[in-house]
């Protein structure tokens, strides 16, 4: 397929707004901002601003996947660079303090997908399983029906959970292959019925961004409302979260922006190439040892700093550690392409899966 370099950079993008939300939640920024005070309020409204990043990723997966090739390599591969970072890490870092190790961190890091140590990894796997049913069920359905069927789930499963501030269908907020699943569902739509195609960028920005301060305005208002009522401010996250109706459209609304971006030749290149190392920054830098000893708790000392500076120092830390991550995952790249590890696994795909399919 052709590589589409809007959504590429658009990968990029949002890897960088997922290292945003994790230096202000692992890092201790949003607890450490004291309730109404200005710094709150931004740090809040960066969290907003990022909140739709993974929804984005799934829209891109129902994009990408419902007229392309589906292998189980691609899978197994994911799999594989998932492993080596799991176990990889974890030896560095029980060489560095031997005493970390024991028997049943071994067994966790060995599997980091049976065992959750990627949460996102874990439920990508069990969308990708998936993907064959969902399409089957897609082009069974005509434009309207399928319409009238995602109308449908956005209701049942985005509008009345947040009104109800409950998880009430378990979809886990968000956190879960059903989730991934759901949003498979309305990427596959934009490709296969090109909506939103008319739809200019300017607009979807500014749906994006009307969608992000609703969702900040409310967790804000709330806060401000029951401190004046109660004396102590008191908020709610049910439009701060993956199943919100707001963070659907919001993710929506980015994810039309860049698909059908122009991207110039020379800058295409480098996005690229750069594009396929995101989900490797996330595998390095959500590692369980890398975040308890690099991110957890590391940044609440931007909260002391004015806010420009604050606000610059969250974006400057999020664009260090995908540097630094998109470093050790070029190695890693290198590495693959070295052992032809995409080609080996393709051809014992080609050789055996497709051959008893077909059989």
């Amino acid at each position: 397929m052709k590589r589409n370099h809007g959504i590429d950079l658009l990968r990029i993008i949002l890897m960088l707004m997922v290292l945003v939300l994790h230096v202000l939640g692992h890092g201790g920024v949003l607890d450490a901002a004291v309730p109404l005070t200005v710094k709150h309020g931004v740090v809040w409204l960066i969290e907003s601003l990022a909140c739709c990043a993974v929804n984005c990723y799934a829209l891109i997966s129902g994009y990408v996947y419902i007229n392309g090739k589906y292998r189980f390599s691609s899978l197994v591969q994911i799999c594989l660079q998932a492993l080596l970072y799991s176990v990889g890490i974890a030896i560095c870092i029980w060489i560095l303090k031997p005493e970390n190790f024991s028997v049943e961190s071994l067994i966790y890091f060995l599997f980091p997908i049976s065992k959750g140590g990627y949460w996102y990894l874990s439920a990508y796997v069990g969308l990708f399983v998936l993907i064959p049913f969902l399409t089957a069920g897609i082009n069974a359905l005509s434009k309207e029906q399928l319409k009238t069927y995602m109308c449908l789930l956005f209701f049942v499963f985005t509008v009345i959970p947040t009104l109800a501030n409950k998880d009430t269908f378990g979809t886990s907020l968000g956190y879960s292959t059903f989730w991934l699943a759901y949003l498979y569902v309305i990427g596959a739509y934009i490709k296969k019925y090109g909506w939103g195609d008319a739809l200019k960028s300017s607009k979807a920005v500014l749906i994006y961004i009307g969608s992000v301060l609703l969702s900040w305005g409310i967790r804000i208002g709330s806060e401000s409302i029951t401190a004046a009522l109660s004396g102590e401010p008191k908020t709610t996250n049910a439009f701060l979260n993956y199943i919100s109706p707001t963070m659907v459209v919001a993710a929506v609304a980015l994810f039309l922006t860049f698909k059908n971006a122009k991207i110039p030749p020379k800058p295409a290149r480098i996005i690229s190439a750069v594009a396929p190392a995101a989900f490797g920054v996330y595998l390095i830098h959500e590692h369980e040892a890398v975040r308890g000893h690099f991110i957890s708790e590391k940044f609440v000392f931007l909260t002391e700093l004015n806010t420009p500076m604050m606000v610059a120092g969250i974006l400057a830390s999020a664009l260090i550690i995908f540097l630094v991550c998109l470093f050790i995952d070029w190695i890693r790249h290198k590495f693959f392409m070295l052992i032809r590890l995409k080609e080996r696994l393709e051809k014992l795909e080609d050789k055996y899966i497709h051959y008893n399919i077909i059989k």
